[in-house]
């Protein structure tokens, strides 16, 4: 897990599928997430997505291949929990779509949100992309 505090004084997580999971298992409530669409078929991406709903995450990105699908699934999964207030978002494998979605995780998303999870385990990418965005401001 890397901690990284950002100017606004938020925190910015970059962590494995399961260590969103055992973060969400006691995060009470309001952050966004952002995730890799090729992790939707992981076995933790399930039980990530029903904590997230349960624990009143406020933004969800997704990013990469399957970005789209997994955007699906997250829209069909916070309708069934009532939780039409939710924003989510993906950003297709263009060439932009890492630099966007990491750009859009610091600067827009869930912007009453004190914790940012960016669930990419070690994606060297994404990580450039999230650091890079640090350094970007708005």
């Amino acid at each position: 897990m890397t901690k990284l505090g950002l100017a606004d004084g938020r925190i910015l997580l970059m962590v494995s599928l399961d260590e969103a999971v055992d973060i969400l298992r006691f995060r009470d409530r309001d952050f966004a997430l952002l995730l890799r669409g090729q992790d939707a078929a992981a076995p933790a991406m399930a039980r990530l997505l029903e904590l997230a709903c349960q624990h009143h995450c406020l933004d969800y990105s997704t990013v990469g291949p399957d970005a789209e699908q997994l955007h699906d699934s997250i829209d069909d999964i916070v309708e069934a929990h009532g939780q039409l207030e939710v924003l989510t978002t993906w950003h297709d494998p263009g060439p932009d779509a890492i630099d966007d979605a990491c750009w859009y995780l610091i600067h827009l998303a869930g912007p009453d949100a004190p914790i940012l999870i960016a669930a990419i385990g070690d994606d060297p990418a994404l990580r450039a992309g999230l650091e890079a965005a640090m350094a970007d401001p708005p």
